[in-house]
């Protein structure tokens, strides 16, 4: 076929199957700065020749096809998600992804330059890319992207994204490319993420949101603060690795506005004694919690209280010793069902992190001006966090920084450009979204990082300066303990009337599919026993075959009648549904054939077959949890508010925080049974008040001896949480070291873990060596500073470390004291420690003669130097440190007596014995001085003799 023939055959297409794009094309002629060239191989490649007379090539001069096989190398052979293509030159490669990728659910081709799909269309045989039904194609500089999608909107958000970039066409029009792939990646993410999100934890959001309402039960809506705190400044305290430098400056908004930090970020106020108003958490994942779980003691007495997403890990809510505990819901179903059920009517849109969770609840609480703080979104300086911080990942931050993979380029707060992370902008996106939708001042006094758009910049102390002069009407944390708690009787009887009638429908459901498929199966038995081809349509079916069918039809009617239901169930189908459309995808092929009728109607059973079985999984997944809330609430109410009875309760629904504030009002009656010993323990290990949990389960093993196994059922599976956290992906060496510690904590007689830290130790003991002879041992601070810590806190008993590792840890910690310039207690503790461990460690006794020479302690200095060289030799060269510090505090006498010491160790040594020389001088004993500086030039005539 020939060029023209190209032309016409695709314009044919076009005009078919993508009218829009076809009106476009027929106006479009080929540029004079365009033009083809011939490979070696015969095939074609296309060019663009610059002003300057540069050509740019939009495939491989010698092999225009070689980009192909890369291609098809990023989508899978089996891939059935959307494929997503940036510039398609003269269109080789989405014509050969069609093609040979024949499970994908949709392509979508952008291509901005229309001369360079003209000339496609020209120069390539496109109609069979053009006349495949999966072919999404935009042509044009500035294309609608949400428009481009709609039509696969379903697509987007249930199966996976890949997103192939031509770089050739990215080279002839960087920045317009580079803008539309910012572009397509932030509008594709809002699906995908949302979709992703809920596939991922569709089930835990359901098994979340059930185990948390027997604590709503007992909390306000977020909607009871709405308008309270008008006027009133918010401080949103976010995690960022800037908020080192202001974060001291929070102590100044005590009084007069309202903290709210995210969870993350509450180890790192705790230890600068600064108590947020609220902490937000969102995260369904368990280990969402260890990111307070190490402060959550320090806070109790502290008024903190939290704003919890409806579908947050319930160990937040029912661990963490909240004064009072908020909820938001967003308007998803389930979500705004239960929100009903609380007597709520305010949702949200929902929020996608803590921080934007953090915003929404200011925006709802009318505060203002609305002050982010730490809110770096960025990565500044290659650190991803504040200090304190426990969940974090250096590791994959470095690697993600190395590769620049997933990163991108942002405006910095102070206009100079920051890198960041995609999600990150995802992010900054959002809060841009809802400074938009809410008019009113925003502040950013992030020291560093992102701009956000619609935020003025201006720094903390500033910032408190204009806004926060006063105080407010009343404390946000007196105002809050003030507010009554809800009817819980009351809420939890009309409650339980609601759940009662959902499991009525779910059981009526569940006989209806059961009905349903058991003439389901009857059908494919018949269809599959007749002979092939034999019904070719409805009509040839026999009429007891019509009937069944029709009946089966029926059922599914009867089911779909009760969208309330399934409308609730919605985030647990979305697995089911992704499997649904990817079988109707392939049974489309088999449509309008009359030869493939019975092949296709056994399929389309089989579908709706399928279908039955999901529904019938998350049918028991919701009436379990529906039937378990409502005997809990019901037994509750029935209880006295502070009796053993509802202590053990809460206790058995893992409510360790209410449990543990019955169990204070039972403690003032002085009667201590082993049960409550039990639970005491139990919480005390939640709280890795270890020591205290030992004491308890001791006592209620006197009391109770058969309390043992129980005792060390708990601590094995407290055990065994830890060591299933340091297994996760991604975790890196300094919170795969802290979960294991604190599982050896939890139970000490654990081998796995013993032998597992011993390792560990042992290989950071390495790495910190290797690092300090080659000059990178800082990369290992937070892993030596967590070595340390353990080593200070359990120095009594660590069977994974001997004494010796102990000292050496302790002597890598002074090291990097050191190497800050911290000449003081720290160094000279860390040292007489690892001592203590070890008294055969030359390096420590040497390390000390040094700091007590800085700090001009000699008479020490000396004694921890004799120690040093008692043990090796080498470290004689300290005489001479301590001579220099002497000489300057013109202490010549003493400064001579050490360079002797030195000098009968290496008699060679001309240089010390000038020094020798110049002590004789200072004391007034020329004759001594004349005698050494002979010796000294005797010393350098022989070393110029030498060869």
């Amino acid at each position: 076929m020939d060029a023209k023939s190209f032309y016409e055959s695709n314009l044919a297409s076009l005009k078919k199957h993508h009218p829009e794009i076809f009106a476009l094309a027929a106006t479009l002629s080929l540029t004079p700065k365009g033009g083809v060239e011939k490979s070696p191989k015969e095939s074609l490649t296309y060019f663009v020749e610059s002003d300057g007379g540069n050509r740019c090539y939009l495939h491989e001069r010698n092999d225009p096809e070689s980009e192909i096989p890369h291609f098809l190398k990023m989508v899978p052979v089996d891939a059935t998600g959307v494929v997503i293509m940036l510039g398609m030159g003269l269109g080789l490669t989405p014509g050969a992804i069609l093609n040979q990728r024949p499970d994908i659910r949709h392509l979508i081709v952008f291509e901005l330059d229309p001369h360079v799909f003209r000339a496609a269309l020209e120069y390539n045989d496109l109609t069979p890319m053009l006349e495949d039904s999966r072919l999404i194609l935009n042509v044009g500089p500035s294309p609608d992207i949400d428009k481009v999608l709609e039509g696969c909107q379903k697509a987007l958000q249930l199966e996976t994204i890949y997103t192939l970039t031509h770089q050739p066409s990215f080279q002839l029009h960087p920045d317009s490319f580079a803008k539309l792939y910012d572009d397509v990646y932030a509008v594709v993410n809002s699906y995908n993420v949302g979709g992703a999100t809920t596939l991922a934890f569709g089930d835990d959001n359901l098994v979340n949101r059930f185990a948390n309402f027997p604590v709503m039960a007992h909390s306000h809506l977020l909607s009871r603060l709405k308008g309270k705190f008008k006027g009133v400044p918010a401080f949103l305290v976010a995690g960022g690795p800037s908020l080192n430098k202001n974060i001291h400056l929070l102590s100044l908004v005590k009084g007069r506005g309202i903290l709210f930090g995210v969870d993350t970020v509450l180890p790192a106020m705790v230890a600068h004694e600064i108590y947020p108003d609220f902490i937000g958490a969102i995260d369904p994942q368990p280990i969402t919690w260890e990111k307070i779980a190490d402060c959550a003691h320090l806070v109790k007495d502290k008024k903190i209280s939290l704003i919890c997403s409806d579908s947050v890990t319930p160990l937040v809510p029912k661990r963490f010793p909240a004064e009072k505990v908020f909820w938001i819901f967003s308007g998803k179903n389930l979500s705004s069902w239960l929100n009903t059920l609380l007597g709520g009517s305010l949702l949200t849109a929902g929020s996608g992190t803590v921080a934007h969770l953090n915003l929404l609840s200011a925006v709802i609480m009318g505060c203002s001006p609305i002050v982010f703080v730490g809110q770096d979104l960025a990565y500044s300086k290659g650190v991803s966090h504040v200090d304190n911080t426990v969940l974090t990942n250096r590791e994959l931050l470095e690697e993600m920084v190395k590769t620049r993979q997933d990163m991108t380029q942002v405006q910095g707060i102070d206009g100079t450009p920051v890198t960041t992370s995609r999600s990150f902008a995802y992010m900054k996106e959002f809060f841009e979204r809802v400074v938009y939708d809410h008019p009113g001042i925003y502040i950013n006094a992030t020291e560093g990082g992102a701009h956000i758009k619609g935020t003025d910049v201006l720094p903390l102390k500033e910032t408190l300066i204009r806004y926060c002069a006063g105080p407010c009407r009343s404390t946000v944390k007196k105002q809050i303990s003030e507010l009554p708690d809800p009817n819980f009787k009351a809420r939890a009887g009309s409650v339980a009337a609601e759940f009662e009638k959902a499991v009525k429908r779910i059981k009526q459901l569940k006989k209806i599919i059961h009905r349903s498929e058991d003439l389901i199966k009857a059908c494919i038995k018949e269809v599959r026993k007749s002979r092939k081809s034999r019904f070719r349509s409805f009509n040839d079916l026999p009429s007891f075959l019509k009937k069944k069918f029709n009946q089966i039809d029926q059922y599914n009617a009867d089911q779909e009648r009760d969208q309330v239901i399934w409308q609730l169930l919605e985030e647990l189908t979305m697995e089911g549904l992704r499997e649904s459309e990817r079988m109707k995808h392939k049974i489309s092929a088999l449509e309008n054939r009359p030869d493939c009728y019975q092949e296709w109607l056994v399929k389309n059973l089989e579908r709706i077959s399928y279908i039955n079985e999901v529904r019938l999984k998350v049918l028991h997944k919701f009436h379990t949890p529906l039937e378990s809330v409502s005997a809990l609430l019901s037994k509750e109410e029935a209880l006295d508010f502070n009796s053993m009875e509802r202590a053990k309760l809460l206790f058995d629904d893992n409510n360790y925080a209410m449990a543990d504030s019955v169990l204070k009002n039972i403690a003032e009656t002085g009667n201590e049974p082993s049960e409550q010993l039990f639970i005491s323990g139990v919480i005390a290990l939640v709280y890795g008040l270890y020591t205290k949990a030992e004491e308890c389960f001791a006592r209620a093993e006197q009391l109770d001896p058969g309390m043992g196994k129980r005792v060390s059922k708990i601590q094995n599976d407290f055990a065994e949480q830890y060591i299933a956290y340091a297994e996760m992906d991604e975790m890196d060496k300094k919170v795969v070291r802290h979960m294991l510690l604190k599982g050896w904590r939890c139970c000490k007689n654990n081998t796995w873990i013993e032998s597992k830290l011993q390792e560990l130790a042992r290989d950071d003991l390495k790495l910190f060596e290797k690092g300090m002879e080659q000059g990178e041992a800082e990369k290992m601070r937070p892993v030596i500073k967590g070595w340390y810590e353990t080593v200070t806190e359990d120095a009594r008993d660590l069977p994974f470390l001997k004494p010796d590792e102990m000292a050496l840890v302790c002597l890598y910690y002074a090291k990097l004291a050191w190497k800050e310039e911290d000449k003081g207690d720290r160094v000279k503790n860390a040292l007489e420690r690892g001592r203590s461990f070890d008294k055969t460690n030359a390096d420590i006794h040497a390390m000390l003669a040094e700091l007590f020479f800085e700090r001009q302690a000699f008479e020490s200095g000396v004694a921890s130097l004799n120690a040093a060289i008692s043990l090796d030799a080498s470290h004689g060269r300290l005489w001479e440190v301590l001579g220099d510090k002497l000489v300057v505090q013109e202490q010549y006498t003493d400064a001579l007596a050490a360079y002797e010491q030195l000098f009968n160790l290496t008699p060679e040594r001309g240089d010390l014995l000038r020094k020798i020389g110049d002590c004789y001088l200072a004391l007034d004993q020329p004759e001594a001085a004349r005698e050494i500086y002979y010796q000294v030039k005797k010393i350098l005539k022989n070393s110029q003799h030498q060869p």
